[in-house]
């Protein structure tokens, strides 16, 4: 089922399909009314456990994380001379992905190919992305979620 989120500029739909282990997502925290930011440890049919206190959530209470300028400079590990901040291939030190106004690039810099990936507007269909096109999981700092 989608599930509709909207921030104060645009709205992004996820669908549970788009959903795998190892994605960060958003869910609020009943405790204290607080959203929070956790890794999916665990993926069933009707719900998903979130870690790292492995609480089970119906998938209708995730929200994805949006993906932002903010969120690209707390966690890109490589930044240019232009101070722009990307993700690296692990093993193709040419291919690079950076955040722009249209959504992701995919850029092989010795040929200068651009690829716009104009859909990717959260952080898990960045994960995904990058696992699919690279094979490697995409490496986060857990503490600055």
């Amino acid at each position: 089922m989608p599930i509709l989120w909207q921030t104060s500029k645009i709205k992004i739909t996820m669908d549970a399909k788009e959903l795998r282990i190892g994605n960060y997502i958003s869910r609020l925290d009943l405790g204290n009314n607080l959203s929070r930011i956790e890794k999916i440890i665990a993926l069933e049919e009707m719900a998903t456990t979130t870690g790292p206190i492995k609480v089970r959530c119906e998938y209708d209470e995730l929200s994805p994380i949006p993906l932002t300028k903010e969120w690209f400079e707390k966690n890109a590990p490589c930044k240019d001379e232009y101070e722009c901040y990307y993700f690296q291939h692990p093993t193709n030190e040419n291919i690079i992905f950076y955040l722009t106004d249209a959504g992701f690039i995919q850029e092989v810099i010795h040929t200068y190919d651009l690829i716009i990936f104009e859909h990717v507007k959260t952080v898990h269909q960045f994960q995904n992305l990058f696992f699919a096109l690279t094979n490697t999981e995409l490496t986060i700092n857990e503490n600055s979620l």
